[in-house]
């Protein structure tokens, strides 16, 4: 059965990165050997809190619309429904990115920041004639392997766990003091402070919904530091990073504009990111990162096959008798082609397990649970004509039935709004 995806160049622009995800934590990665960039999601992070966009004219103008139709006279119900039936204002709230992780890897021959934006380090071509990265979807996890030009041969897996509701990176080399790195966050000019506290570094931002992100990181040999808005590494045997990221939440009833200004003035979501990422560092510490890495994937491993094995799709024979990268299988795709075929339908399973479930407690939006954009293509939001209900076509199709579970809480929580809107506007 086709359950992985084969790279043998990274990618080149996000919509190629790797989608992992847990319900509530997203992430693309994009598999670089040297510059790696995990670009982050957490459901919660939108552009604004609750607004009031009830049209206050629409009853009183709601008769003559009618009336102007009735006459034919289109253009003129058109101009007047423009006026008093348009939200105010007519924009919705937008899904937004909580910014990127990057972490530059280098050996002594390539160390140095490279001019340009985004500064990173130059990547030897050795590392890119013998770089290979998967995602296999059976695992949920990223696999990325190459040699530098010293010999020695690297592995990074990644992956968003949902047992420790928290992404994983750890990162090996089959030759000790090997691993260096510079790893820091970057959001652009949507940020309010970068800094390092206590071994991990930070990210906050209260453009829109307030959140928090945190990354931290137990290394094994070398020497190691959190330092300005960085963690570096230099000389290290192993390493396993872990990044979490909190926002503010609500409760399950709906509230008022005001009543959100009130709520987001305690900041509940830093201490809880701080306290999560300092039981993690201690866990890994007493256990050895080595076996918290093998530890951690199995708990990970076993909760998310509890959703893949329930469902199996094998059409027709394979076409070929190797292994092909899925660039390979995209530019052979027909009918007859059914690897692609099986890999398409695995993929999708795969996006929608990733996308909505616990600990998530919101539905897939337009774009599931991955949006790079801060004003993204159609808000990356519900967009309910017909998007949302596509992607939950498949739910209980491969026996995923919780995974529907969130769009039906969100439903119940939009319904006393549906009412106020419905009364005010319609009567």
């Amino acid at each position: 059965m086709n359950n992985t995806l084969i790279f043998k160049e990274p990618a080149s622009n996000w919509e190629n990165y790797l989608p992992l995800g847990n319900g509530r934590l997203g992430a693309m990665v994009k598999a670089h050997p040297c510059n790696e960039i995990i670009q982050l999601n957490e459901e919660g992070i939108w552009s604004g809190g609750p607004i009031d966009r009830v049209n206050e004219s629409a009853y009183k103008n709601l008769p003559e619309i009618r009336k102007l139709v009735r006459e034919g006279k289109v253009l003129d119900a058109q101009e007047l429904g423009f006026q008093s039936l348009s939200g105010t204002c007519f924009n919705e709230r937008v899904y937004q990115t909580a910014g990127e992780f990057r972490v530059d890897f280098f050996s002594k021959s390539n160390y140095g920041i490279e001019c340009g934006f985004p500064l990173q380090h130059k990547t030897p071509s050795e590392c890119l004639s013998s770089y290979e990265s998967r995602l296999e979807l059976s695992e949920a996890a990223v696999t990325v392997k190459y040699s530098d030009e010293n010999g020695v041969s690297f592995v990074r897996r990644t992956w968003i766990s949902a047992v420790d509701d928290m992404l994983f990176m750890h990162v090996t080399a089959d030759k000790e003091a090997s691993i260096n790195f510079r790893a820091y966050f970057d959001r652009g000019i949507w940020v309010d402070s970068i800094y390092n506290e206590d071994g991990f570094i930070y990210l906050e931002d209260s453009h829109g919904i307030p959140f928090a992100a945190g990354a931290g990181f137990v290394a094994d040999g070398g020497n190691v530091k959190a330092d300005g808005f960085c963690l570096t590494g230099q000389d290290c045997n192993e390493i396993l990073f872990f990044i979490d990221i909190k926002s503010w939440k609500w409760n399950k009833k709906p509230i008022s504009p005001k009543e959100y200004k009130k709520k987001i003035k305690k900041n509940t979501w830093k201490p809880a990111l701080q306290q999560h990422l300092v039981q993690m560092r201690e866990y890994v510490l007493s256990h050895g990162i080595n076996v918290a890495a093998e530890d951690l994937f199995a708990w990970h491993l076993v909760e998310f096959k509890n959703y893949w094995d329930r469902f199996g799709l094998n059409v027709g024979e394979s076409l070929s008798n190797q292994v092909e990268t899925t660039p390979s299988l995209l530019k052979k795709a027909s009918a007859e082609n059914t690897d692609i075929i099986n890999l398409y339908a695995n993929f999708s399973r795969y996006l929608l397990i990733a996308g909505s479930r616990v600990p998530g407690e919101l539905p897939a939006t337009l774009q599931g649970l991955w949006n790079c954009y801060m004003d993204p293509p159609w808000g990356s939001k519900y967009t309910i004509n017909i998007n949302t209900e596509m992607n939950y076509w498949p739910v209980n199709l491969t026996s995923l039935g919780e995974c529907e579970i969130p769009l039906f809480d969100l439903l119940a929580r939009a319904y006393p709004n549906g009412c106020d809107v419905a009364a005010r506007m319609y009567h």
